[in-house]
């Protein structure tokens, strides 16, 4: 049975768990890989009360040299204090109405995060149901906030862009909430 979650990618499930694949990035290694987990969203799993989680490795880099570290294939330990951010891999369509089931109504705010050496531009979102002036301590509910719309910018300058990016916040050393009348997405 195939099972598509709002913006977090492709899921198989089986015997109620459901398999996830991403780039987990640190301050030293980028680490490709799979989860299997009963949480239907990867920010689900990673907002959960355990420090660590398992991955099935296919691959790591260093993420300064970008040398490949010889343990694809293995069962990895993750701690998530480490994380910096998730890109969870995306492959559904976005329009199909089986990754709204289960969304609530959000209001959202462009925001500038810094994460050491990247940078992210993209929208953040909370309960709509909650009030705007308290945007920034809706975030302190979540260890990893997903930003959507995303434009990563990488050390080298580089820049892509992303539907989800997951954020851990203990990581954020800054987060620029811009006007509403919105600021330029060339802002890196």
């Amino acid at each position: 049975m195939d099972v598509l979650s709002p913006g977090l990618g492709h899921e198989t499930a089986y015997d109620g768990l459901y398999r996830m694949e991403g780039e987990f990035f640190t301050e030293h290694f980028i680490i490709r890989g799979e989860l299997t987990t009963p949480e239907r969203r990867l920010s689900d799993h990673l907002n959960g009360s355990t420090a660590t989680f398992q991955l099935n490795l296919t691959s790591v880099l260093r993420s300064v040299s970008g040398l490949r570290v010889n343990v694809a294939g293995s069962l990895a330990y993750v701690s998530k204090s480490h994380l910096l951010f998730v890109l969870p891999r995306e492959d559904a369509d976005p329009d199909d109405r089986t990754q709204r089931e289960g969304w609530t109504a959000t209001i959202d705010q462009t925001c500038w995060i810094g994460l050491g050496r990247y940078s992210l531009l993209g929208r953040v979102h909370m309960d709509a149901k909650r009030d705007p002036r308290f945007f920034m301590r809706s975030l302190e509910q979540r260890q990893f906030v997903p930003l959507t719309s995303a434009r990563l910018t990488y050390p080298d300058g580089t820049m892509r862009e992303y539907p989800v990016v997951l954020v851990n916040r203990f990581h954020m050393e800054l987060l620029a909430v811009q006007p509403p009348t919105g600021g330029a997405r060339s802002q890196h």
